[in-house]
C-alpha cells in the first residue's frame, strides 16, 4: 500500500490540477470571466479545463464559441456583425470538430459549427451542419431554430425556393416567431417580390410591434415602395429610441434615393463614426459618391465594403460596381 499511495496521489492531482480545481471548476470560472468581458482570462481558464479533461466536448464547444466571437463586433442594438479572421475561424472550427468527434450523436456541436459557418459566410457548410442537427433531435425549439438558420444559409447560397420551404416549415413549429417572418421578408426582398415581403413584415409587426429590427425592415420596404417620407419618419422614430448606426445608415440611404445627397452623406458618415466597420454604410456612401461623379472616393469605399464583409446574400452588387467604375 505504501508503494501504491504516491501513484494514486499523482492520479488524483492530475484530475484536480495543482490548485485542486476540477475541469468543471475551470469551466465555471471561465464562464464568469466571459460574462464580465475578460476574454483573455476566459480563454486561459478554458485551456486549463481542457488540459485536465481532454475528452470534454462541453469545454471544446465553449472555448470554440468564445474564439469565434473574439473578432465579433459586440453590439447591443440590432444586429451582430463579424469581421473575417481566418485564424480565429480555424481555431474555433477545430474545437467544434473535436467536440463532434467526442460526441457524434449530439446535435450541439453541429449547431454551433453551423452558426460559425453562417457568421463567416460559408453557407454550404452551414447547410450541412444544420441538416445534421435536424437529423439528431426531435426537440421542437431546436428544430425551429435550425430550420430558420438553414433557411438563411440557403439564402446566402441563393437556393431561394428551398430556403422558403425551411422558413415555412419553421413557422409550422412556432408560428409566433416574428424573426422568421423577418427572414421571409428578406427572402422576398432578395428575389424582388416586395408585396409578399410587405405581407411578411406585417405579420412580424403584428407579433412584435415594438421590435426594432421589424420596424427597421418595415421602413426599408416603405422606401422600396417609394414611400420615402414615411420611411424617413420611421427611421427618425427608431433613432429616438436608439442611435443605432444602422438606423443612420438606412435613413441616409432613403435620403440618397430622393437625391438629397448632403443629408444622406451626413447620416452615413454618422453611421461610420459609430461603427467604422459597417460594410453597408461604405456601399451606400459609394453610391452617393458615384452620383456625384467622385469615382476615386467611391471605389475606395467599395473596397472597404468588400473588406468588411458586405454579405453575398445581397448579390454581387459590389463586384458589379467595381467592374463598371473602378477597374
Amino acid at each position: 500500500m505504501k508503494i501504491l499511495f504516491p501513484y494514486f496521489l499523482v492520479l488524483i492531482m492530475s484530475i484536480l490540477g495543482v490548485s485542486g480545481q476540477t475541469a468543471a471548476d475551470f469551466v465555471r470560472d471561465a464562464q464568469k470571466a466571459q460574462f464580465i468581458g475578460d476574454t483573455t482570462e476566459a480563454l486561459r481558464l478554458y485551456d486549463k479545463a481542457i488540459e485536465l479533461r481532454t475528452q470534454s466536448a462541453k469545454a471544446f464547444i465553449l472555448r470554440g464559441k468564445l474564439i469565434g466571437k473574439t473578432t465579433k463586433i459586440q453590439r447591443k442594438e440590432l444586429y451582430n456583425t463579424y469581421l473575417f479572421d481566418n485564424q480565429d475561424y480555424n481555431k474555433a472550427l477545430a474545437d467544434f470538430d473535436k467536440a463532434i468527434s467526442l460526441d457524434t450523436g449530439s446535435y450541439l456541436g453541429y449547431y454551433v459549427r453551423g452558426n460559425l459557418n453562417m457568421a463567416y459566410q460559408n453557407p454550404e457548410l452551414a447547410i450541412a451542419d444544420f441538416t445534421n442537427v435536424l437529423s439528431r433531435t426531435d426537440d421542437t425549439e431546436i428544430r425551429c431554430y435550425s430550420l430558420n438558420k438553414r433557411g438563411l444559409a440557403k439564402m446566402q447560397a441563393e437556393y431561394y425556393e428551398s430556403a422558403s420551404d425551411d422558413f415555412y416549415e419553421a413557422l409550422e413549429l412556432a408560428e409566433h416567431k416574428f424573426d422568421i417572418y423577418n427572414n421571409i421578408a428578406l427572402l422576398y426582398r432578395r428575389i424582388g417580390n416586395e408585396y409578399l415581403a410587405f405581407d411578411a413584415i406585417q405579420n412580424a409587426t403584428r407579433l412584435a410591434p415594438d421590435d426594432l429590427r421589424t420596424k427597421n425592415n418595415l421602413a426599408l420596404l416603405k422606401a422600396e415602395f417609394g414611400e420615402f417620407e414615411s420611411a424617413i419618419k420611421l427611421f427618425e422614430e427608431l433613432l429616438g429610441v436608439s442611435e443605432d448606426p444602422l438606423f443612420y445608415n438606412n435613413r441616409g440611404y432613403a435620403y440618397y434615393q430622393i437625391k438629397n445627397y448632403p443629408i444622406a452623406l451626413k447620416d452615413i458618415n454618422k453611421s461610420l463614426e459609430l461603427w467604422e466597420e459597417n460594410a453597408y454604410a461604405y456601399r451606400n456612401r459609394a453610391l452617393i459618391f458615384l452620383a456625384q461623379k467622385k469615382y476615386k472616393k467611391a471605389c475606395a469605399d467599395l473596397l472597404k465594403a468588400e473588406k468588411y464583409g458586405f454579405s453575398k446574400i445581397y448579390g454581387d452588387e459590389i463586384q458589379e460596381l467595381q467592374n463598371k467604375y473602378c477597374w
